[in-house]
């Protein structure tokens, strides 16, 4: 999260299939044409700006839209020899949304392989909630433009889910995944895992998935987080443009914002 000049700055929404914020997850995706090629790309999640168009920052072909490669393929991204991160055009396979997936082209074209075991993930630029929920191009209803290909200026479909971020219970979510948060600047939601052991108001974090439901993981500075050393706390999520709902602990208040959610989103913070 970025703060606004004038509040304490916010850290680690969970973006994993799930929020504005620094988290990162293991991935990858292959990219020689050898569809036996390992796969490997790393993903992270976060908020940012995108170009309107993108899929070209790995060279030769557009992993978004396939241009530069011929009629039947598909543009793919991934190791290459020597250990960078290239693309290269291949002859898709038929994986879609969320299908498994064991090499870069083991799926549509416009999708990348990713995670272990890998599953395809539809790609999108900048805030193209559209493409994410095209059906008729892999999409998915409810598909959101919101995770991040690192290294990249391309972005990942991400499924929201319709559910209450400053809830602390019934916020829409089932039992399995029961936090909800932010996932894009545009507001959209999504329900995902939260740790066994989740922290309470004040306890110390590095990631929201540590705090309990309803309260997001923030910190004072920019500095990384370090889990033996948490930097960061857990606070009570809350609207700030509703002064007159008491939603933050006894001697809180609602005074924390966050640029890259909607304005009716923030977190409770010690009064001064």
């Amino acid at each position: 999260m970025r703060p606004t000049p004038r509040a304490l700055a916010p850290f680690a929404l969970p973006l994993l299939l799930a929020a504005c914020g620094s988290n990162t997850t293991s991935g990858d995706a292959a990219v020689s044409g050898d569809a036996s090629t390992p796969r490997d790309v790393v993903i992270a999640y976060d908020a940012g700006n995108f170009p309107t168009n993108c899929g070209g920052s790995f060279g030769t072909c557009n992993l978004v839209t396939g241009a530069g490669c011929t009629a039947g393929q598909g543009c793919y991204a991934g190791r290459v020899d020597g250990g960078g991160v290239g693309a290269t055009c291949a002859t898709p396979a038929s994986g879609g949304w969320g299908q498994p997936c064991n090499t870069a082209n083991g799926c549509l074209a416009g999708f990348a392989c990713l995670g272990s075991p890998g599953v395809c993930v539809k790609l999108c630029c900048a805030d193209d909630d559209a493409s994410c929920a095209n059906t008729a191009a892999g999409g998915r209803a409810g598909g959101v433009c919101a995770g991040v290909l690192t290294g990249s200026d391309t972005r990942l479909c991400v499924q929201s889910t319709a559910c209450d971020p400053r809830a602390t219970a019934s916020n829409g979510c089932p039992a399995a995944q029961p936090r909800c948060d932010i996932i894009t600047v545009r507001g959209a939601t999504a329900c995902s895992a939260a740790n066994a052991d989740a922290r309470g108001d004040g306890a110390a974090c590095c990631a929201s998935a540590e705090c309990q439901v309803g309260l997001v993981c923030v910190g004072t500075d920019g500095s990384d987080c370090n889990a033996s050393a948490p930097n960061r706390v857990c606070r009570r999520a809350c609207d700030p443009t509703n002064v007159t709902t008491a939603s933050c602990p006894t001697g809180q208040a609602c005074a924390i914002r966050f640029l890259d959610t909607p304005e009716n989103y923030g977190a409770c913070t010690p009064a001064r």
